[in-house]
């Protein structure tokens, strides 16, 4: 027991002791080009898109063709703008259809003798 107490404090004035070895700096190496003045010659040409930060995708209730687009490009808009009309004529031609489909409708029933009350749907 006498003996570890006498080696500890040994043990530890050795590691306390400074490095010798020094680290050896690293060269990285870089790439580096010369500026020189241009003589107009050259050019570079490059394609892209440039894009807002904050576009926003749109989508509609009802599907159809456009009949006109009412605001431009990188236009702002407010809540409840018009911006674009749907031809109406696909939806004229639905609408006619369920007409005809009504009138045929009642045609067959007051043919079986039927009694249609007003406010009666089909």
């Amino acid at each position: 027991m006498r003996l570890s107490l006498l080696i500890l404090p040994f043990l530890v004035l050795v590691s306390c002791g400074k490095k010798s070895a020094e680290t050896e700096e690293q060269i990285r190496p870089i790439k580096y080009e010369e500026v020189k003045l241009s003589n107009g010659v050259e050019t570079f040409t490059y394609s892209g898109v440039a894009k807002p930060p904050n576009e926003t995708n749109l989508s509609f209730k009802v599907a159809g063709t456009l009949a006109s687009v009412n605001v431009k490009l990188g236009q702002r808009v407010t809540k409840g703008q018009l911006i674009a009309t749907i031809d109406p004529s696909d939806y004229n031609i639905q609408t006619n259809q369920a007409s005809f489909q009504k009138e045929g409708a009642v045609a067959n029933a007051k043919a079986a003798g039927v009694r249609i009350e007003r406010g009666t749907r089909f």
